[in-house]
């Protein structure tokens, strides 16, 4: 079950993106982040992630792409 902090997280993100990106396409990508092997997010929870990528899409450094076939691709951009 997830916690209502980490679905007001998803919401926050979904409104930083508005229009771009779905509340399921969130959850799929930090999901998928997740699971990712020998990645340094794997230790990290659902909410855990979904804080850090709102902080960075508050400090306007988080980026997005949307393909049809593959999602929601996630990304940090550089300074």
């Amino acid at each position: 079950m997830d916690s209502i902090a980490y679905r007001v997280a998803v919401d926050q993100l979904v409104q930083s993106f508005n229009g771009v990106v779905n509340r399921g396409q969130w959850m799929e990508a930090i999901d998928n982040r997740r699971r990712q092997a020998g990645d340094e997010y794997q230790t990290q929870s659902e909410e855990q992630i979904a804080f850090e990528w709102l902080e960075l899409a508050r400090e306007e450094r988080l980026g997005i792409e949307v393909d049809p076939i593959l999602g929601l691709t996630v990304y940090i951009a550089q300074e």
